[in-house]
């Protein structure tokens, strides 16, 4: 449920890694990077309510958010 989050996947299509700065809204509280059935990788740093990480060439993948309240 939304408890839990929001989930995100960002496919990066090109020949070449890409960075990437991931937004909402309301700022990110947290953020995770997750397997494709959504299952936890890794705690990620968000700053400044956003998070900054870097797309490998032609890959998907999935980001697990919660935001902070308004």
């Amino acid at each position: 449920g939304i408890r839990r989050g929001l989930v995100a996947r960002v496919w990066n299509q090109a020949k070449t890694a890409t960075a990437a700065r991931l937004t909402s809204a309301s700022p990110l509280q947290s953020a995770e990077r997750l397997t494709h059935v959504e299952t936890l990788l890794e705690p990620l740093p968000v700053k400044e309510g956003a998070l900054e990480t870097t797309l490998d060439a032609r890959r998907l993948e999935t980001f697990g958010f919660k935001l902070l309240p308004p």
